[in-house]
C-alpha cells in the first residue's frame, strides 16, 4: 500500500470516528456546515465530496431532503482496515 493511500485511509477512518462521536454525543447527525467546521473544510464542495465518499462506503446516507442519516455508525463499532 502506498503512503498516500494509507494516509487517505487514515484520514477517512478519523472522519468516520469523528462523525460517529458527534452522533453519539449529540443524538443527531452533524449538518454540512458542522462537518466543514469539524474537518477544517472551507468550501461546501469539499464537504459534499467527503459526504459522498462516506455515502459510497455505506457509513451514512441521505433522506429525501438531503439530511444525513447514520447507517453503519448507529451503534458504536470499531473501524478496521480492509
Amino acid at each position: 500500500m502506498t503512503m498516500k493511500r494509507a494516509e487517505r485511509e487514515d484520514r477517512l477512518k478519523t472522519r468516520i470516528r469523528d462523525i460517529a462521536a458527534f452522533y453519539h454525543q449529540k443524538g443527531r447527525m452533524p449538518s454540512f456546515s458542522e462537518i466543514g467546521e469539524m474537518f477544517s473544510l472551507s468550501s461546501k464542495s469539499s464537504v459534499h465530496k467527503v459526504v459522498g465518499k462516506l455515502e459510497g462506503i455505506g457509513v451514512i446516507s441521505k433522506d429525501k431532503k438531503g439530511r444525513l442519516i447514520p447507517e453503519s455508525i448507529k451503534a458504536p463499532v470499531k473501524v478496521l482496515a480492509r
